[in-house]
């Protein structure tokens, strides 16, 4: 038995095995063998020998054999390249896009809000009215945990499920805009397209105490994809309104959606004020939830939005930043809420200068 080279040393290391090395396990491995078959045990006994693993073993004498069954010379040199030879790895398109295109992005949606004839005075957003926020998000028909204030007769809501860790759950597809009023705070328009669940109604395959064989029962799409979107796009919203271009939110920017932002929390908790035991209830909790929503605050929400877009500037495209607080409901009280926020001029200059550079940087890299 051929002893090992002096430089395997009995660690628990993956090893980077030399041509010496490998000569010396080839050679153990034909001793032990009998016409080219290794017995039962012997890969476990050369890899202990040598300090290696029964895979590096098992590969080195697979390669081995088939080497000799092509009539070729086995090379056992080492497959690793030095590491002063290797050649320098350009980034990914993808890691380009995600280190300099995202908060690219973020820049170019925040400035193009930004209402040009201020930009020589005071920058301004723009009032966003004709702009429609569309999102989707799944809501559960309950939370594992709730609490209930109930009469001392009043009976608990009962509520069963198959698991607690697979909640009975929809998709829903919501579009709202800035609502409008006019110059008396009297509501012209609620901002409030609609909200659409991703259901459809399947047959019952079989009788119980609730319903009859064959009674349509709502079932959630549990598989909502492009298409599926698409087509609620298409069949439920397209058809009410005239959308003359679509574009979609950047990466990593929930702030930049008006749902995103406030809109699907608050009527989240709206919707668990009720107890439904059934998806026809559910959907129908969802929806009164949507409609449920002040407009005043739907609005408050947009302002926020407008916000958030300046510190989005400040912290040239990124997201790392505290929402901020404007305390609109007292400036409602003084009649001093405005209709639209203001970006200081130095923020907005630096962003664009930040903007320039990262697109110089991107042109040296290409």
């Amino acid at each position: 038995m051929p002893p090992p080279p002096e430089d395997i040393h009995h660690s628990n290391k993956k090893k980077n095995l030399t041509f010496d090395q490998k000569r010396a396990i080839v050679q153990m491995l034909f001793q032990e063998s009998q016409h080219g078959v290794l017995a039962k045990g012997v890969i476990s006994k050369v890899a202990n020998h040598f300090s290696i693993s029964i895979r590096s073993v098992s590969r080195i004498w697979h390669d081995t054999k088939a080497y000799i069954a092509n009539a070729n010379v086995h090379d056992l040199s080492s497959k690793l390249v030095e590491r002063e030879n290797q050649p320098y790895i350009e980034e990914s398109k993808k890691e380009v896009f995600d280190r300099i295109q995202t908060p690219c992005s973020h820049i170019y949606r925040t400035i193009s809000m930004i209402d040009e004839g201020t930009l020589k005075s005071k920058p301004f957003f723009i009032n966003m009215y004709d702009r429609i926020h569309i999102d989707e998000k799944w809501f559960y028909i309950s939370k594992t945990s709730h609490k209930y204030y109930l009469h001392p007769d009043e009976m608990k809501p009962y509520r069963t499920c198959k698991s607690i860790r697979f909640i009975a759950k929809i998709m829903f597809l919501a579009a709202v805009a800035r609502p409008r009023f006019d110059d008396i705070s009297n509501k012209e328009f609620n901002g409030k397209f609609g909200i659409w669940p991703f259901v459809f109604k399947e047959p019952a395959k079989r009788s119980s105490k609730n319903r009859l064989a064959g009674t349509l029962e709502t079932k959630p799409i549990l598989s909502v994809t492009k298409d599926v979107i698409h087509s609620c796009l298409i069949e439920k919203f397209c058809g009410k309104i005239w959308v003359t271009h679509l574009c979609c939110q950047p990466l990593n920017s929930p702030d930049l959606n008006v749902l995103d932002l406030g809109f699907f929390r608050a009527i989240d908790s709206l919707q668990h004020q009720e107890a439904p035991s059934t998806m026809d209830e559910f959907v129908l909790a969802v929806e009164n939830a949507f409609y449920m929503f002040p407009e005043e605050d739907l609005n408050n929400v947009s302002l926020t939005l407008q916000s958030c877009m300046v510190e989005i500037l400040r912290n040239f495209g990124g997201n790392n930043y505290k929402i901020p607080h404007m305390s609109k409901k007292k400036l409602i009280r003084n009649g001093q809420l405005s209709i639209c926020i203001e970006c200081d001029s130095q923020i907005l200059n630096d962003a664009m200068e930040a903007t320039r550079e990262i697109q110089g940087t991107q042109e040296t890299q290409e």
